[in-house]
């Protein structure tokens, strides 16, 4: 499956697209939680709070974000600390 690291958004763009149709808002705030739940490695998931005011569009946040992802020299390191913290969770959280 596509994740953050290889995937284009031009890849995922069509998705999103159909997401944000379902509910048809303006918001990313739904179709980015319905591709997450779908693709979780692709998507980050954006809130209200988040883009209140913003005039950065899903797209680019989801560039920015890659691009970030992508010069992460602890990306390891960061998955095994979030993993561990589920793991603490129980059965509520998945990793």
């Amino acid at each position: 499956p596509p994740d953050l690291g290889c995937a284009r958004w031009e890849q995922l763009q069509g998705l999103f697209e159909l997401a944000a149709r379902i509910k048809d808002v303006d918001s990313p705030v739904f179709p980015s939680k319905l591709c997450h739940f779908v693709i979780p490695n692709a998507f980050m998931v954006v809130d209200r709070e988040a883009v209140q005011g913003s005039t950065v569009g899903y797209p680019t946040y989801w560039r920015q974000c890659r691009a970030a992802w992508s010069a992460c020299p602890q990306k390891h390191e960061l998955i095994d600390e979030l993993r561990a913290v589920c793991i603490a969770a129980g059965d509520s959280v998945r990793p």
